[in-house]
């Protein structure tokens, strides 16, 4: 059985400690020492003790893409070690699609037939990705998130909360895409794509 680390002690990893059971879970990695009176003994100290548990599982429990990136460059080149995938039962993933090593998918998420999902992504609650989508690295998207099918998607992208993609659109890396965009065109590199009307500038 899995032991797992928490990289992170906010609110997504509050969220992502409801997860796993509790026998499996080992406790948090934070830099903010503040969270030793609210975790107590799971509390296992900062990011610098990471050496101490390398035996374990670690799941990426942040949400800034920019944090996340740090973080993953680290483990792939301090510690020789990539993050833990970790699929949560209530999801659907068809047995067709791909998910690589450090994603997380979260309750009710549905990812349709022949999607390949990258490395450390974190796909929130209720988010649908339809068939044949092709998604890079270090992507999160937010809560109801909808992607239609054939959407090709970058690196280091962060999607808002019901955001809605359409079909066969292509979406390069690094944008930051607010809740509630209607995505109907194509989004090259390092854009903010915000509602009303879906206005695009750069970041």
């Amino acid at each position: 059985m899995s032991k797992y680390i928490l990289i992170g002690g906010g609110g997504l990893s509050k969220e992502v400690q409801t997860y796993i059971k509790k026998d499996t879970f080992l406790g948090v990695l934070d830099d903010d020492d503040n969270l030793k009176s609210k975790l107590k003994e799971k509390y296992l100290g900062s990011l610098k003790d990471i050496q101490k548990y390398t035996k374990y599982d670690f799941l990426l429990c942040i949400g800034n893409v920019d944090k996340r990136n740090e973080l993953i460059k680290y483990f792939e080149n301090s510690i020789n070690k990539s993050f833990t995938s970790l699929i949560h039962e209530k999801a659907f993933v068809d047995q067709s699609s791909k998910i690589d090593n450090g994603t997380i998918i979260c309750p009710n998420v549905f990812i349709g037939p022949n999607t390949k999902i990258g490395a450390n992504c974190l796909i929130n609650n209720n988010t649908f990705i339809a068939h044949d989508c092709v998604i890079g690295n270090n992507n999160v998207f937010g809560p109801k998130v909808c992607i239609n099918g054939n959407v090709q998607i970058g690196d280091g992208n962060i999607f808002g909360a019901t955001t809605m993609i359409e079909r066969d659109i292509k979406i390069g890396s690094l944008n930051k895409v607010m809740s509630g965009v209607n995505l109907l065109n194509n989004l090259a590199d390092k854009k903010l794509a915000m509602p009303s009307k879906t206005i695009i500038t750069n970041i």
